[in-house]
């Protein structure tokens, strides 16, 4: 099933969790927790705790300004995507 299909059985957590993920990849500048909790409209508590797990994997970098910006686990994901795929095909 690909993105735009239906959404049956997700798992809210991780839905939410990879929406930070996404906003954090596109934003040219570092986000806050608060412009996190607003873009997305996700609770600033929910943002929180989904933040700090995800700071703990690795996924995102908790920056002294108490911004967040993608973490090094994101590189391993890429470069075992680039690895296990021929990428000119997949985006062919």
């Amino acid at each position: 099933m690909n993105r735009h299909e239906g959404k049956p059985n997700l798992v809210p957590a991780v839905e939410r969790a990879s929406r930070i993920l996404d906003l954090v990849a596109r934003t040219r500048s570092y986000l806050s927790l608060s412009e996190l909790s607003r873009d997305l409209g996700i609770a600033k508590s929910s943002v929180h705790m989904l933040c700090n797990t995800l700071v703990r994997l690795e996924l995102l970098i908790r920056r002294p300004d108490q911004t967040f910006q993608l973490g090094p686990h994101i590189m391993r994901w890429s470069n075992a995507f680039t690895q296990q795929s021929d990428v000119a095909a997949e985006f062919a």
